[in-house]
């Protein structure tokens, strides 16, 4: 990740801004998460698998679960909100209650939010259909998230939503505007802005 994130993350806080990061895996090379929790209010991640060794092969680097997931420990701990999001694709539409259910039950991280989002192929992986929902899949996402929201108790929501016009009305609760470029922008490993 971007080496001067607590530094940017405490600038943002001191003019009076919430600070979420989203991150694989919440190192921070020239900080500590004890200083981190000082300034950022949310700490995200994405889960990839219910199975440890299915998000690290995902991440492509062995371990990766057990180490996010001991630092989610320790934000929690110190009393900071944890975002999880999910990538619903086909591989994990029907699995998506059992990633939460599991991440409480088995590593003792219960979440505050729960955000779900789609791939959108690009660059190399443009004209790819491995990520793609079909509306059978899209309607087995749905049911889940209606799980997690009523059997966890864990508000979720949708930021890249599916049509309105397609959904029936007990679900359209969950879709929320996309909030890239509104209010959450992305920082590189090099400190450029995007969105």
């Amino acid at each position: 990740g971007y080496p001067q994130c607590v530094d940017l993350a405490r600038y943002i806080a001191e003019k009076g801004m919430p600070v979420s990061v989203l991150s694989n895996t919440h190192s921070y090379p020239n900080s500590s998460i004890a200083e981190a929790v000082k300034y950022i209010s949310a700490f995200e991640t994405t889960i990839h698998d219910s199975e440890p060794e299915k998000h690290d092969e995902f991440c492509h680097s062995p371990g990766a679960y057990r180490r996010v997931v001991q630092r989610l420990r320790s934000v929690a701990e110190a009393g900071c909100r944890i975002g999880i999001a999910i990538n619903v694709t086909p591989q994990t539409v029907n699995q998506m209650f059992k990633i939460v259910d599991l991440l409480i039950a088995r590593e003792g991280v219960r979440p505050s939010y729960i955000i779900v989002q789609r791939i959108i192929p690009f660059g190399r992986a443009s004209g790819s259909s491995d990520f793609t929902l079909s509306r059978e899949l899209a309607e087995r996402a749905l049911k889940e998230i209606k799980r997690i929201d009523e059997g966890l108790g864990i508000r979720i929501t949708v930021e890249d939503p599916f049509p309105l016009c397609v959904l029936p009305k007990g679900l359209r609760k969950y879709m929320t505007r996309c909030e890239w470029g509104f209010t959450k922008a992305s920082v590189s490993a090099t400190g450029d802005l995007s969105r």
